[in-house]
């Protein structure tokens, strides 16, 4: 399959023109649209990806594509913006614990902070969110303050959000409200 692109209503835009199924083409596309990497942060970026592509080569999603593609596109959000290459690393490895990884594997390979990232992120991404009401939004969001104290948990949470809505229609209809109910209710005025 050729290029990625987005096939919603909310970005036309190619993201990365490298086939998705050649991690590393996808891998140096990133690096050359995001060049303010030196060389050591880009070998820990590397590793991380390497890690991830390593534990969800095997699965797909639900729209067709490699697992990987999700955290790269979730990455390449958070690079458009200049942030630190530990929020980078995190933003790859944001669920790495479901896909056989667990939060001690990433301490030993990455340290304690982009652990410590990846596990708070992941723990708020899973939470189940009902927003029937503005007091239930409201609470939500606190709830989320109050389990990261450190705002680059809530940057690759809101860039997770932002791609989850660039790619809605990849998912089932069932799914696709939850997403957009909660992209109102609780993403839109916490990004805010």
């Amino acid at each position: 399959r050729g290029a990625e692109r987005r096939s919603n209503p909310m970005s036309t835009k190619t993201i990365f023109h490298s086939d998705i199924n050649h991690p590393q083409e996808l891998l140096q596309e990133f690096f050359a649209a995001n060049d303010y990497f030196n060389s050591e942060e880009k070998a820990q970026i590397s590793k991380a990806w390497d890690f991830l592509v390593s534990c969800t080569s095997s699965e797909v999603r639900s729209s067709g594509e490699p697992y990987y593609v999700h955290p790269l596109r979730v990455a390449h959000i958070l690079a458009q913006n200049k942030l630190d290459s530990e929020t980078i690393i995190a933003a790859l490895l944001h669920s790495i614990n479901q896909h056989g990884a667990d939060i001690e594997k990433v301490r030993a390979a990455f340290g304690d902070s982009i652990a410590a990232i990846t596990d708070t992120t992941n723990k708020i991404l899973n939470i189940p969110i009902n927003t029937k009401t503005i007091h239930q939004s409201d609470a939500i969001r606190k709830m989320f303050f109050a389990m990261s104290d450190d705002v680059r948990v809530l940057f690759i949470t809101l860039a997770d959000r932002l791609d989850r809505m660039r790619n809605i229609k990849n998912l089932r209809p069932e799914y696709q409200k939850v997403i957009a109910e909660a992209a109102i209710g609780v993403w839109a005025p916490l990004a805010e």
